[in-house]
């Protein structure tokens, strides 16, 4: 997999194939992993970086949702290959 981070954030498949990554919440999950590669980025991290002074109701149980659709997304490309 192959990640473009300059201009719009970008994923494609070994192959060339573009990822589709769901909403803007999630793109910029991936984003902010992306910026920690192979570094542990805690959940209040995430969730700061995310949302800043205007969490959700329940930032853990988001952030949550948002890690299981990025996770989906991306395995839905593994599964494929």
């Amino acid at each position: 997999m192959r990640f473009g981070v300059l201009g719009p954030l970008s994923v494609w498949t070994a192959d060339g194939r573009p990822v589709r990554i769901p909403e803007p919440k999630i793109r910029a999950l991936l984003a902010d992993l992306l910026v920690h590669e192979g570094r542990p980025v805690s959940p209040d991290r995430l969730a700061d970086d995310l949302w800043g002074a205007s969490p959700p109701g329940d930032p853990a149980n988001t952030l949550q949702t948002k890690v299981s659709r990025l996770r989906g997304a991306l395995g839905e490309v593994v599964l494929d290959l």
